[in-house]
């Protein structure tokens, strides 16, 4: 079974997967400092994924009148609604 530093370096021997692999080199070292700082604190992908997660939703309810709750209560209201339209109009 090859290691993937040998399977690069066979990739990168084609002139083609060679300029592609060129033009990408920010994004590659992008994710190499996210990587390298990922490691340092210590943090599995999981365990990052979550805080981002976790950070997006509490940013995108604070300080709303219900907070976290609109997320749940808003789909809620709607059915409620359109149920009550469809027994209204006879369409149920």
């Amino acid at each position: 079974m090859k290691t993937l530093k040998a399977l690069k370096r066979e990739l990168l021997n084609d002139a083609k997967t060679r300029a592609a692999y060129d033009t990408l080199a920010d994004e590659y070292a992008i994710a190499h400092q996210l990587i390298a700082a990922r490691a340092r604190a210590g943090l599995s992908q999981s365990e990052v994924a979550q805080r981002m997660t976790q950070r997006e939703v509490l940013g995108r309810y604070k300080g709303s009148f219900m907070g976290l709750a609109w997320s749940f209560f808003t789909p809620l209201l709607m059915l409620a609604v359109d149920i009550w339209f469809q027994k209204t109009k006879g369409v149920c």
